[in-house]
């Protein structure tokens, strides 16, 4: 709305500025996709398991997505996107859910629903992820690649079986205010 409202008071300049902030955002969605494929791509590779990568891809992404993934190597799967049984399924069976987002990631409902099938997720330490793994517990936090890798080594180790027998809760869960606590007064 701000742009609207700038749109609405500057006239063109601000149609400008629009455009070249969509196109310089467009760029960056562009290459940070890029770059987390390749991340998980190197820590699918170092650690000898295949990748299955899941998820709607933007129509302006498209040609650069299918560039990056026709020189993706064997073990590495596009699966489009899955409604949410498909989903659920795959998750579910999986070792592990990977991350690997370079940017201050706000939520990432995919890190929700791989805890609630009982699959860890390893996840780069930005933007909520601190807030919603539970280090050791729920999965691992990791800083690069070469954590990730002996994340992956260690999952069943730290986490996967004891999460696999309990339901999600949130990492808050048993802190005085948290939805299994009663409120202070």
């Amino acid at each position: 709305s701000v742009l609207l409202t700038g749109l609405a008071l500057f006239g063109s300049l601000t149609v400008a500025i629009a455009i070249a902030i969509a196109i310089a955002i467009a760029v960056a969605v562009a290459v940070a996709v890029a770059i987390a494929i390749a991340l998980a791509i190197a820590v699918a590779l170092a650690s000898g398991l295949s990748l299955r990568i899941a998820g709607p891809v933007e129509e302006q992404h498209r040609e650069f997505f299918d560039e990056i993934m026709q020189g993706a190597p064997s073990g590495v799967e596009y699966l489009g996107e899955l409604d949410r049984k498909e989903l659920w399924t795959l998750l579910g069976g999986a070792l592990a859910l990977l991350m690997p987002l370079r940017w201050p990631e706000p939520f990432g409902l995919v890190v929700a629903e791989s805890l609630a099938t009982g699959t860890p997720v390893i996840a780069w330490r930005m933007g909520a992820m601190p807030e919603i793994i539970d280090d050791g517990v729920t999965g691992r936090l990791v800083d690069n690649t070469e954590e990730a890798v002996r994340a992956v080594e260690q999952i069943d180790n730290l986490c996967g079986a004891a999460r696999r027998q309990q339901p999600w809760r949130p990492r808050r869960a048993g802190r005085p205010g948290a939805p299994d606590q009663p409120r202070p007064s």
